[in-house]
């Protein structure tokens, strides 16, 4: 099951037009609407404020080169598929480049 996330401005204008929209039409049999207007509008600004930034859900693992020749190799190889020299060196920076 997919969860997909409301953004705070969402909320925002939603509260912001159920409020405007229940004033213009009677203050007196709106009220209910008025104050959902008011709760969707501090959860759109509560969602604008406090929104904090997440790390991407799959961050790249930092790649894995042969000391040896510099063939690029899968995180789990043990061996180099070029030389087949062990593998020793787990880096992110090509060994060429250091």
């Amino acid at each position: 099951m997919s969860s997909t996330k409301i953004p705070g401005w969402a909320y925002l204008f939603v509260g912001l037009v159920v409020l405007f929209v229940s004033l213009y039409l009677n203050y007196q049999k709106m009220l209910v609407f008025i104050l959902f207007g008011i709760v969707f509008i501090a959860l759109g600004l509560g969602k604008i404020i406090f929104a904090k930034r997440k790390a991407p859900p799959n961050p790249q693992k930092p790649a894995k080169y042969c000391h040896f020749c510099g063939q690029l190799l899968a995180a789990q190889a043990q061996f180099c598929s070029r030389c087949g020299q062990q593998s020793i060196v787990k880096s992110s920076a090509h060994p060429a480049l250091r």
